[in-house]
């Protein structure tokens, strides 16, 4: 059977309502705490077999800052960074005024970014991208990212 998790706003709203709640008073009545219960089950996403927690990964992000962006169709980097586990996504941004842009990639934090690069590499040699010089971006940073929504 296959699990269903609830999605991250979701996720996110319900643990803010979940700290924001007074705890039951013992005075209520036993369904009241039922209830309770059944609130506090579903504060945070849990697999609908078990109930239990989902625990979210942690992540890390790569920036990388082009001036100009390369307008040619740079697809392929994105689709074979996708080739590594725990590559989650990738976004190719521009500016149109001034042509410059972004290149956003979201990891797991346990993948490692020089296996990435490895497979972009890979895919470079075998569609021949590297027979002509290229242009390189300006600046990389490797970010942990911290919320996400």
């Amino acid at each position: 059977m296959m699990s269903i998790h609830r999605d991250d706003t979701t996720e996110l709203v319900l643990a803010l309502l979940e700290h924001s709640r007074d705890p039951v008073p013992a005075t209520h009545e036993p369904h009241d705490r039922a209830w309770s219960r059944q609130r506090q089950l579903c504060a945070f996403p849990t697999t609908v077999e078990t109930h239990t927690p989902i625990r979210r990964r942690a992540m890390i992000a790569r920036v990388a800052v082009w001036e100009p962006m390369p307008d040619d169709d740079r697809q392929w980097v994105i689709d074979a960074a996708k080739t590594v586990p725990g590559v989650l996504d990738a976004y190719h941004l521009v500016d149109p005024g001034t042509g410059n842009g972004l290149s956003i990639a979201f990891f797991n934090d346990d993948v490692d970014v020089a296996q990435v690069k490895a497979a972009i590499a890979r895919m470079a040699e075998e569609i021949g991208w590297n027979d002509v010089p290229r242009p390189a971006p300006r600046s990389e940073t490797i970010y942990r990212v911290v919320r996400r929504g």
